[in-house]
């Protein structure tokens, strides 16, 4: 009687355990990002929880795009950015539901970040 009352209740908290809160999860972060209007660059990065990712881009409006991921407790996703480019320098942290999209703007610079659960293999 014991044992089925532990394997039920270990089978109910790994159904209630969040998908984001496994180890081997990466995530799909999108990003946006505009000056005064116009757009300037639309990177997407694969990463995983912890571990900052780098994207950036030279030539006319070089940038250099640095995001962390990592998972809350309650589902919820904690997004670190660094965004340096030649229109402005911004780092923010956004407190994100998965797959909802945030948006931070600092004077005419602009980003909108998305971030998900990675579903390729």
């Amino acid at each position: 009687m014991g044992i089925r009352i532990a394997q039920a209740t270990l089978a109910l908290v790994f159904a209630a355990t969040p998908p984001l809160l496994h180890a081997d999860e990466t995530y799909r972060v999108s990003a946006a990002l505009a000056h005064a209007g116009h757009a300037f660059a639309s990177p997407v990065l694969v990463v995983a929880p912890g571990v900052p990712a780098t994207v950036g881009m030279s030539g006319d409006e070089p940038y250099s795009l640095t995001v962390t991921v990592a998972p809350a407790p309650d589902g919820a996703l904690e997004i670190r950015s660094d965004l340096q480019s030649s229109h402005g320098r911004m780092a923010p942290v956004m407190r994100l539901a998965p797959g909802k999209p945030g948006i931070v703007k600092v004077g005419d610079l602009s980003m909108t970040l998305t971030a998900s659960a990675d579903a390729t293999p």
